[in-house]
C-alpha cells in the first residue's frame, strides 16, 4: 500500500514539473516558417481614446482576407481589437524594400490623420504574443542593462516649430525580430520585436531601403489635395541570448528598481506614533468618565452629563441618506475583496503579461463572485441604521455602481464615435 502511494506521489510530481505557471506554452518555428504579425488598436496617452487599426480614415493597407483575433473578455472590455495584417514574415529570412501597399489619402482624411499624429497616437503590433516596442536608453552607457522596451511606436512625427508646425506620417518600418534557438535542434522561438518607423516620401531607384537614423522626415500629408502614400518595410532577424522564459523582462524593466526602504520605514513609524498619541488622548478622556461613573451613588456621584455626552442622541441618529450609505459601503467591500484576491493571484504569477487581458478578466470574475459580500455588508449596515425599504436596498446594491460605470463608459464611447 505504501509503495502504491509513493508511486502515485512521484507521478503527480512529474506531471507538476511539466506545468508552466506564468503563461502560455512556447511556440516553436522552423526556418522559413510563416510568422504572423497582428495589429491592435491605435492608442494615445493624451486622449485615452483608441481607434481601430483599419478605421477607414487611416487608410491602412488591409490584407486580402481580414480576420479578427479571438480575445478574452477582459481584453475586449479594455479596448483590444486584434486583426491580421498584410505583413509577410518568415523565420530567419531577412527582407528589404518590401512593398506593403499604396493608398490615396483625401484631404479631409489627411487632416484627421495629422490631428492624430499631433495627439501622439501609437501603433500596437504583436508577433507571437509579444508587443512591438521601441528601444529606449536612459543612460550614456551603451550596455544592454541600460536599455528597455517601450511598448508601441509613433504613428508619425510632429515638428513643434512655432512658426510652421508640421506633421509627418511614418510610412516605412524597420522590423527587428529577436529569436532564440536550441543548439540540439533547428527550432526557433521569438523573444523580442523592435520597430523603427521612418517618414520617407520616396526611395531612389538604386536604394536598399535602409534609412539613415538622422534622415529628415519627408512624408507629409496635404490637407488641400489628395496624397499618395507608399508603405514599405524591412525585416531583420537577430539572434538573442535571452531565453523564452525571460523574454518579458525587457518589457517589464523599471527605471528605478531600488526599493525606498527609508521612506517606507519612516511612514510606518509616523503612523504608529500618531496612532499611539490618539489612543493615549482617548484613554485619558475615557478614564475620567469611567472613574466618575464608578462613583455614581456617592456624594459627588449624581453629576449631570457634560461635553460630548450631551449630544449622544444626535451622534447615534441614523443619517439622512442611509440607503445610499449602505449601498456604497457594500460595493466598497466588494471592490476591496476583489482587489485583494486579484493582487494575490498576480503576485503568485498566475496572471502573466503574455496572456492579454487575464488580469482584467480575473478581476471581473472575482467582482461577480464577491457580490454576496456586497449584499451582506449593505444589508447589515442598512439594518443597523434602522432602514425599512429592504427590496429597494437589494436592487440598488446590485445595480447602482455597475449601472453608473456602464452609463459613464457608454457616454464616452458615443462621444468617441462622434469625434
Amino acid at each position: 500500500m505504501r509503495a502504491l502511494q509513493f508511486t502515485t506521489l512521484l507521478t503527480l510530481l512529474a506531471s507538476a514539473s511539466a506545468f508552466y505557471l506564468p503563461g502560455v506554452a512556447p511556440k516553436d518555428y522552423r526556418k522559413e516558417a510563416p510568422v504572423e504579425l497582428a495589429v491592435n488598436v491605435l492608442t494615445s496617452a493624451d486622449t485615452l481614446l483608441p481607434y481601430d487599426y483599419y478605421y477607414e480614415k487611416f487608410h491602412h493597407v488591409k490584407p486580402e482576407t481580414e480576420e479578427n483575433k479571438r480575445e478574452s473578455l477582459g481584453s475586449i472590455l479594455f479596448g483590444d481589437r486584434l486583426h491580421n495584417s498584410a505583413f509577410k514574415l518568415k523565420m530567419l529570412i531577412n527582407e528589404t524594400c518590401q512593398l506593403l501597399g499604396e493608398v490615396t489619402v483625401p484631404a479631409a482624411d489627411a487632416k484627421f490623420i495629422n490631428l492624430r499624429i499631433k495627439e501622439q497616437y501609437q501603433h500596437n503590433w504583436y508577433v507571437d504574443g509579444l508587443p512591438a516596442a521601441s528601444l529606449v536608453t536612459y543612460s550614456d552607457d551603451d550596455s544592454d542593462e541600460d536599455k528597455y522596451y517601450s511598448i508601441g511606436f509613433d504613428m508619425g512625427q510632429y515638428d513643434h516649430d512655432a512658426a510652421n508646425p508640421t506633421m509627418y506620417l511614418n510610412n516605412h518600418y524597420d522590423i527587428h525580430i529577436r529569436y532564440h534557438s536550441d543548439e540540439k535542434n533547428d527550432l526557433y522561438r521569438v523573444v523580442g520585436i523592435l520597430v523603427w518607423p521612418y517618414s520617407v516620401k520616396s526611395w531612389p531607384d538604386k536604394s536598399d531601403c535602409i534609412p539613415d537614423p538622422k534622415q529628415i522626415p519627408t512624408m507629409q500629408l496635404s490637407e488641400t489635395a489628395e496624397t499618395k502614400v507608399r508603405y514599405t518595410y524591412n525585416v531583420f532577424w537577430e539572434w538573442s541570448s535571452v531565453s523564452w522564459g525571460t523574454r518579458w523582462d525587457h518589457y517589464l524593466y523599471t527605471l528605478d528598481p531600488q526599493i525606498h526602504w527609508f521612506s517606507i520605514v519612516n511612514s510606518i513609524v509616523i503612523v504608529f506614533m500618531l496612532t499611539g498619541m490618539i489612543g493615549m488622548i482617548l484613554l485619558r478622556a475615557l478614564h475620567k468618565d469611567i472613574a466618575r461613573y464608578n462613583t455614581f451613588g456617592d456624594e459627588d456621584g449624581g453629576q449631570e452629563d457634560f461635553g460630548w455626552k450631551l449630544v449622544h442622541a444626535d451622534v447615534f441618529r441614523p443619517p439622512t441618506h442611509r440607503m445610499l450609505l449602505s449601498v456604497l459601503l457594500g460595493n466598497g467591500a466588494q471592490l476591496l475583496c476583489m482587489t485583494g484576491i486579484t493582487l494575490v493571484f498576480a503576485v503568485l504569477g498566475f496572471l502573466s503579461p503574455s496572456s492579454r487581458g487575464s488580469l482584467s478578466t480575473v478581476a471581473l470574475i472575482f467582482y461577480v463572485c464577491f457580490a454576496s459580500v456586497a449584499g451582506y455588508v449593505s444589508a447589515r449596515v442598512y439594518k443597523m441604521l434602522q432602514g425599512e425599504y429592504w427590496r429597494r436596498n437589494v436592487v440598488m446594491t446590485a445595480t447602482l455602481v455597475p449601472g453608473y460605470v456602464y452609463l459613464r463608459f457608454r457616454t464616452i464611447r458615443n462621444l468617441t464615435h462622434l469625434i
